[in-house]
């Protein structure tokens, strides 16, 4: 809403009304923009949120949209993503691996047809272990992702629903057989170890630590001791208000996919006896879900995926929903794509984030002497700080961390991985040790191994081991079955210095310092043995692995990509330098980030694995060490002063590129020299303000005044919203403009339409600062129709503030904009108002454009709710494409066409029906499409 005061004059919409109370001459005029309506909004300049309801200009919520698909030939039911690989559970179809490195042209590479129903998926290595329903479970190999090859089956109860694994261990929920406990440690000859009947329907499962949660339909969440996964043992249970069919751990809580009750969250921070959390029915009817930071992704069935925020996992809130073609059955996330298994459409790949490059400093915590390392788990981070052992530090808000707690070690201590309520530690010279963070703000010690070499770097976990970069002793296999008595099983020394390690499968990848990349072959624990290496031309520090790629932290030698397809056979795929000597590396989708020791850290695109680029950088207080990815946020270790840096690295909040705001032009009465903006706003927004209706644009710097290089009569305004600082989003709250040498003359305060049994009734105010000819009214048919002036004969009288339209068609959808006449024959235009006039009977419209090339507008008409669909035909009565099939309200409807059939191809030139079905009724009508 806006108001203008010239002299002692006040002149206000009907709306609502501002003040503007100033000392003003003649000469001068003040315009207040509080941002209540979106009158003098250009729509079609304007990108950023002119949020009417908040009375604020700000950036838009990040909306989230499908970037790509592949229609799977069955039903997708289960996905799971490795690298560059999404492997879909299609049903009767078996296994497809399709090939996401370009998320928006996924491409099949390869399929197998498991014996059963391929329910759900799990990747871990060369593998995949199948939730194979009718027939149990089954593990390809898919070393070659073009050739998958059937490597094992286990032929047990044929309910296979879901499943997790765990080290050796694959934990399969078979419906109403309950659990069964899967030996995997040779792939070709899996065999059952353990069982439980559950109480109810086991549909999914999800492994932390010593305990295992089963989604076990309407019995809810049940909860398992699997300290030996060869007698799982019911500890606890929570009854969920309808039917639990998946559960995902984050930290302290199991956020349960309760059906028709949405999203059920349970507090597990003590598992024999959870406790509920909040029930969260704005979820939706969900059977699936993941967790990325503090947002939960839904497989919402009804209308899509939903996206909740969950920073408060007590009140979750929706922050968007994507509509996908079908029948959302499960979700996973990586880096800025979530990946949905989508029923009879197949894959669907949804961009979730951008990122945001340079990164933006968020927070950070000094040192006490300076962190090596950074683990983070839920909403705490793990630094190993030499001299002062475990550090821990709360980041459930990212731009505020606080130390909470802390365990000085005896030794000098490197990284920590975490499984459960355990942290394994690689303590430097103190050797490996087991921490206990079941109260992250009182970590104890638990147990300990005294490895021989000079320093324990790095430690790596999966299922019953550990496995220790232990500098000149090199690969330490350390069994952890019982966390309070850790004990050395095996050890690989090869000639160098260990100082990073990472599991993958059967392999686990050891950054060997002068050596290189060093891979251990891990099949028997109690064995370890070489299987292939790789001198990098640096100091290898550290290795992520990320589907068939390892990504090397190489010293002097900057990022390494290797290929490592064939483990026993590396090769390098790319690299790229870096500013200074690397130290630490993680990696998220797209890109690696890499500590750069004296230099910060960089930011890498690795979207093609071959050729790297350089994507951000910055250079922290200190020696960027260690780093990690959370969410939306790094975390660096930064030695030598810099303690725990935390920075912005994606943004799933809102839309940083759609960041402009423009106003239309308001007509002066005089030519404007000098003019001042006075805004009311957070961070930093960029002004600018032209007089010549947008032709010449002038910054206004301050809100000083402005001599005007382009003076002129047609006043516009417009804003570029810079977000600048982690979690501190750009917003203006009111905008007042000072004028000197001209004042806007003429203000549409309302105008607004409304449909009668009679016509359409318009109405509108304005404030004029001169007298006026009168009005003209325009009224434009459809969304995209011309526009034709309806009172044709004359103007209507400058008194008038109402006028009703008896020309209307029913079933039609018009938008009308009102024009202002003044003295000099000139026009000031209001913004296009809609209505939709109501129909008594279903209406098809004749398509626009006719005959159209190479798209054309249909539009129809329902009187009443009801299902509708719309459908393309040739003249032979063959479907073409189905351009709708769901239940709509009463009311006005569009669509457009693009020429193409239900595959994506263009068809041929030539008559084509479309047909609309709804209710018991059925309309046709013919289109030409020209090539």
């Amino acid at each position: 809403m806006k108001s203008f005061c010239s002299g002692l004059v006040l002149f206000a919409s009907v709306v609502s009304l501002v003040l503007a109370l100033f000392p003003l001459n003649a000469a001068s005029g003040i315009w207040v923009e509080d941002f209540t309506t979106k009158q003098f909004c250009n729509s079609i300049n304007t990108t950023a949120w002119w949020d009417t309801v908040a009375g604020e200009l700000r950036l838009l919520p990040f909306e989230a949209n499908i970037v790509g698909s592949y229609d799977t030939p069955g039903v997708a039911l289960g996905i799971a993503v490795d690298g560059d690989y999404a492997f879909v559970a299609d049903r009767s179809f078996g296994l497809h691996m399709v090939d996401i490195s370009d998320p928006t042209n996924p491409v099949l590479t390869g399929t197998y047809d498991t014996p059963g129903n391929a329910f759900d998926v799990v990747i871990d290595g060369d593998y995949a272990f199948v939730a194979d329903n009718f027939t149990g479970f089954t593990i390809l190999d898919i070393s070659d992702p073009v050739n998958p090859t059937l490597a094992g089956t286990y032929e047990g109860p044929n309910l296979g629903q879901g499943l997790a694994k765990s080290g050796n261990y694959v934990y399969l929920a078979c419906g109403s057989f309950g659990l069964i406990v899967i030996d995997v440690s040779d792939p070709t000859l899996p065999g059952e170890v353990g069982s439980y009947d559950t109480s109810g329907d086991a549909q999914d499962v999800a492994v932390h630590g010593d305990y295992m949660f089963v989604a076990d339909l309407y019995e809810g969440l049940t909860v398992f001791d699997i300290s030996d996964p060869t007698t799982p043992d019911s500890v606890g249970n929570y009854n969920t208000p309808n039917a639990a069919y998946d559960v995902v751990i984050s930290g302290d809580h199991a956020f349960v996919a309760d059906n028709i009750t949405g999203l059920v969250v349970v507090d597990i921070s003590d598992p024999i006896n959870p406790s509920l959390v909040t029930n969260f029915s704005g979820a939706g009817v969900i059977r699936g879900l993941s967790i990325s930071g503090d947002c939960a992704y839904v497989a919402e069935r009804l209308t899509g995926p939903r996206i909740l925020d969950i920073s408060d996992p007590a009140n979750p809130t929706v922050l968007d929903t994507v509509e996908t073609p079908d029948i959302a059955s499960k979700i996973t996330v990586q880096g800025g794509y979530a990946y949905v298994a989508d029923g009879a459409s197949g894959l669907q790949v949804i961009r979730i984030a951008e990122p945001v490059l340079p990164p933006l400093p968020a927070g950070d915590v000094p040192p006490v002497i300076g962190p090596f390392a950074v683990t983070v788990d839920g909403n705490y981070a793990y630094l190993g700080e030499r001299g002062v052992g475990i550090r821990v530090v709360d980041i459930s808000d990212p731009t505020n961390p606080i130390a909470v707690g802390s365990y000085d070690t005896d030794g000098y201590s490197w990284n920590m991985a975490i499984a459960g309520d355990h942290g394994y530690l690689a303590d430097g010279w103190g050797g490996f040790k087991v921490i206990d963070i079941s109260d992250p703000t009182s970590p104890t010690l638990v147990g300990s191994y005294p490895t021989i070499g000079l320093q324990d770097n790095d430690v790596a976990v999966a299922g019953d081991y550990a496995f220790v970069a232990d500098y000149d002793a090199g690969l330490y296999v350390i069994d952890i079955r019982d966390p309070t008595s850790p004990d050395s099983v095996g050890n690989y020394a090869p000639p160098g210095t260990a100082w990073g390690v990472a599991v993958a499968g059967d392999h686990v990848y050891v950054a060997h310092g002068s050596a290189g990349l060093i891979v251990v072959d891990v099949s028997d624990p109690t064995n370890p043995a070489l299987a292939g290496s790789y001198n990098t031309p640096g100091d290898a520090t550290d290795i992520v692995i990320a589907g068939d790629y390892a990504y090397v932290a190489d010293g002097s030698a900057g990022l390494q990509v290797i290929d490592i397809s064939d483990p026993t056979n590396p090769t390098l795929a790319g690299s790229h330098p870096s500013p200074g000597f690397s130290m630490g590396i993680t990696v998220v989708g797209d890109y690696a980030f890499m500590g750069a020791f004296d230099s910060g850290f960089v930011v890498i695109d690795i979207s093609d694995p071959t050729s790297p680029t350089l994507a951000g950088s910055y250079d922290t207080p200190g020696r960027s060490r260690g780093v990690a990815v959370a969410g939306d946020y790094l975390f660096v270790a930064d030695d030598g002063g810099g303690g725990l840096q935390v920075f912005q690295v994606f943004e799933r909040s809102v839309d940083r590129l759609n960041n402009t705001a423009q106003s239309l032009a308001l007509h002066a009465s005089g030519t404007i020299n000098n003019i001042r903006l006075i805004p009311s706003q957070t961070d930093s927004i960029q002004w600018e303000v032209s007089a010549d209706s947008g032709i010449h644009w002038q910054d206004i710097p301050d809100t000083s005044w402005q001599g005007l290089t382009y003076p002129g009569d047609e006043l516009m305004w417009r804003a570029t919203l810079h977000y600048s600082q982690a979690g501190v989003y750009p917003s203006c709250s009111s905008l007042e403009i000072e004028l000197e040498g001209g004042i806007v003359s003429v203000v549409i305060g309302n105008f607004g339409a409304r449909a009668l049994d009679s016509g359409v009734e318009l109405i509108w105010d304005i404030a004029a600062d001169e007298e006026i000819r009168g009005f003209r009214i325009y009224r434009h048919a459809g969304a995209r129709g011309e526009a034709e002036l309806i009172n044709s004969v004359g103007l209507i009288p400058p008194e008038e503030r109402r006028y009703i339209d008896d020309t209307v068609h029913e079933g039609q959808f018009y938008r009308y904009v009102l024009s202002v006449v003044t003295n000099d024959g000139s026009e000031i235009l209001s913004q296009a108002v809609p209505v939709n006039i109501k129909a008594y009977a279903l209406i098809l419209h004749q398509n626009y454009p006719n005959p159209f090339k190479p798209a054309t507008t249909l539009s129809f008409t329902l009187p009443e709710n009801m299902q509708a669909n719309l459908s393309i035909y040739n003249l032979e009565g063959k479907l073409v494409r189905t351009l709708l099939d769901e239940p709509l309200e009463a009311g006005f409807k569009e669509l457009s066409w693009d020429g193409k059939d239900n595959k994506g191809n263009p068809v041929s030139s030539g008559v084509y029906l479309y047909r609309l079905k709804a209710g018991k009724k059925v309309l046709t009508k013919k289109m030409v499409l020209i090539k």
